[in-house]
């Protein structure tokens, strides 16, 4: 028989008056009000984690209301933090740049600001609000009632994360502020973005947000993309260099150097005086390439899967309408072929010509040096 949820919060209460103190402490702290505070709170998190995994938010929220108010703060955060969604909680953490590379760094690291921001948020989806950290511009509706019934989910809400000491061109990634690690608050201030040229320990540089990050986006689509191995597994490299500039190259090129290269391609092609020198519109092909090549693989990846649906539809499986369907699609990839085939004889007549031109530049050259002597 289930307890109901007077029965469940009598029961935690019970047991956390007994839970043992927690004594896993790893930091030498200066002042010991801060140390015992800070085991305090780390005491009611190991009690949540240990018996509270499978709980929901509402439970949490009638079990830990009457610690958000808690005179020692790190309580009062640990109590907050654990009334939020996961998804709410996650979004705190990057836009706030909360570090969270262990339990116990989080709360000496945690600032009043960062500590109001998560105090804030839990009040507003309490009060039946959107939490200020999810609303965004894009206007699309939100409801509270479903962010209160999402899954805790552990092994997402307690990922380690660490905090930047500046947001680096604004794409969600910097230098990391704690270098040293867990048992270092030495925090590094400096805002210099040349520091990105400087050397690196390629141990913890940089912090990158994976979840919902701008630069992590670049990063992923630069290497599979609905045209380029699509569903492939991207994982980012522990060396920030050379893949942040191969990012932004790729990135440029498809862009920028592709479609302006294209375009002036097609210009040049469609020139009918353009002669001698017609090898010239071939080298802004090469870099203008990339764009159309992408679209035609695009296109070509929508073809295969929409003939897979045609065979998979029931009042059209049959020998007609399946031939029917191969035959186009062969058509099309052999239209594809014909076209490519006859850019590249165009670029082989254009390179032959360029090359005679050439033969006889050389010719008239030697002719003048003959003659002079």
């Amino acid at each position: 028989m289930e307890m109901g949820l007077d029965g469940r919060l009598a029961f935690l209460r019970s047991r956390l008056e007994d839970y043992e103190a927690y004594t896993g402490l790893t930091f030498k702290y200066q002042k010991q009000t801060d140390k015992a505070e800070i085991s305090q709170a780390l005491r009611l998190w190991k009690f949540i984690l240990n018996f509270m995994e499978k709980d929901n938010l509402v439970v949490r929220r009638e079990f830990l209301s009457e610690y958000i108010g808690n005179k020692n703060g790190f309580v009062a955060a640990v109590a907050a933090m654990e009334c939020l969604p996961t998804s709410v909680w996650r979004k705190i953490l990057w836009k706030h740049n909360i570090d969270f590379t262990s339990f116990e760094s989080f709360l000496r690291r945690l600032t009043p600001k960062q500590f109001l921001a998560i105090h804030n948020n839990c009040q507003d989806l309490w009060n039946n609000d959107v939490p200020r950290v999810a609303r965004g511009r894009s206007g699309k509706k939100i409801d509270v009632w479903a962010l209160k019934q999402e899954e805790i989910n552990p092994e997402k809400r307690y990922m380690s994360k660490g905090a930047w000491s500046f947001n680096l061109l604004n794409l969600d990634f910097g230098f990391n502020a704690y270098p040293n690690g867990e048992k270092d608050d030495m925090k590094i201030m400096e805002k210099n973005p040349m520091r990105f040229l400087s050397i690196k320990n390629h141990v913890d540089d940089f912090v990158v947000n994976q979840e919902d990050g701008k630069y992590w986006w670049l990063y992923l689509k630069a290497r599979s993309n609905a045209g380029w191995r699509p569903g492939k597994e991207v994982e980012l490299k522990s060396h920030i260099c050379p893949g942040f500039w191969l990012t932004l190259l790729i990135h440029l090129w498809f862009w920028i150097v592709s479609p302006v290269s294209f375009a002036g391609f097609v210009g040049l092609a469609s020139d009918l005086d353009f002669s001698g020198l017609g090898i010239a519109k071939w080298l802004l092909l090469v870099p203008g390439a990339l764009a159309p090549l992408w679209l035609a693989s695009v296109f070509v990846r929508f073809m295969a899967k929409q003939l897979a649906k045609i065979k998979e539809m029931p009042f059209l499986k049959n020998e007609w309408v399946e031939t029917t369907a191969e035959i186009a699609v062969a058509l099309i990839i052999f239209g594809l072929a014909i076209n490519t085939a006859y850019l590249i004889i165009l670029l082989l007549s254009d390179a032959f010509g360029l090359i005679n031109v050439i033969y006889l530049i050389s010719n008239t050259c030697s002719a003048c040096q003959r003659s002079t002597c």
